[in-house]
């Protein structure tokens, strides 16, 4: 039995992971080159769909991802000659018939009116299935000798993670309660669409210690910043409102709200 008090070895093994990794160099390089085919086609998607969407949030959104990709298969193409592969273009292509026929049917759908199908196709059903193919690379492969793909799969996933976030929440549906928080002292900007005398706004309290539903008011906010300023000092007046039917909690009135800039 090891001396608990003796010094350790300079070499000592106690991390016992396979440092090595799973893949050869071949079986590596045959990788990149399946991110690198399907970045691509990514790219490609996205900044064509960036003409023919008509929603301005989703334009914007694809505008910025589809340059996320053209980078991302940048870093693959640059790391195949690092790998040994001295004509990048010899892997760079689809891993199997059923992804490229997928892809086929992904950048099928044109029409204007066919954004949310483009979406989900993206964000529910590529996107996911990408980070868990560049996460389980990343805990397979060598921390020794694959370094440089370490550091670009690093890269590519906080991007990848990020612009599934914004993906979905592109697909939130219609009157799905939200309520936007920002930190102080900064600046947002809220895209709204042109109302109409006939939309309508819904306004949600829940009570803090229960979460129950407070009190519901839906109406026409031709002026959103007069009509919803209204409705809120009217809810922080009544205590009849802020009395919760289910625990008899009763929210506490608010500050009032500051007045708009002149």
């Amino acid at each position: 039995m090891a001396d608990p008090s003796a010094p350790r070895s300079p070499f000592a093994p106690w991390d016992r992971r396979e440092l090595a990794g799973l893949f050869t160099v071949e079986e590596s390089a045959r990788r990149v080159g399946h991110y690198a085919w399907i970045e691509m086609r990514l790219f490609e998607a996205l900044g064509g769909w960036v003409a023919t969407v008509p929603e301005l949030d989703v334009k914007t959104t694809l505008g910025r991802h589809c340059y996320h990709h053209a980078w991302h298969a940048e870093l693959w193409h640059k790391r195949l000659p690092e790998l040994r592969e001295m004509r990048p273009e010899r892997l760079i292509r689809a891993p199997n018939a059923a992804l490229e026929a997928f892809v086929g049917a992904l950048t099928e759908p044109e029409a204007p009116d066919l954004t949310v199908e483009k979406l989900v196709g993206v964000y529910r059903v590529l996107l996911p299935r990408k980070i868990a193919a560049y996460t389980y690379h990343l805990a397979a492969t060598s921390r020794i000798t694959d370094g440089p793909t370490i550091r670009s799969l690093g890269f590519i996933l906080e991007d990848e993670t990020t612009d599934w976030r914004e993906g979905e929440m592109l697909l939130v549906p219609a009157h799905t309660p939200h309520s936007p928080h920002r930190p102080s002292d900064t600046w947002g900007l809220v895209i709204e669409t042109k109302r109409g005398a006939a939309d309508e706004e819904s306004l949600l309290w829940y009570c803090e210690r229960c979460n129950a539903e407070l009190h519901r008011l839906t109406m026409s906010a031709m002026d959103i910043e007069r009509d919803l300023r209204a409705a809120i000092e009217a809810f922080d007046a009544s205590v009849e409102l802020r009395t919760c039917r289910h625990c008899h909690h009763v929210q506490p009135d608010q500050a009032p709200l500051p007045s708009p800039p002149a």
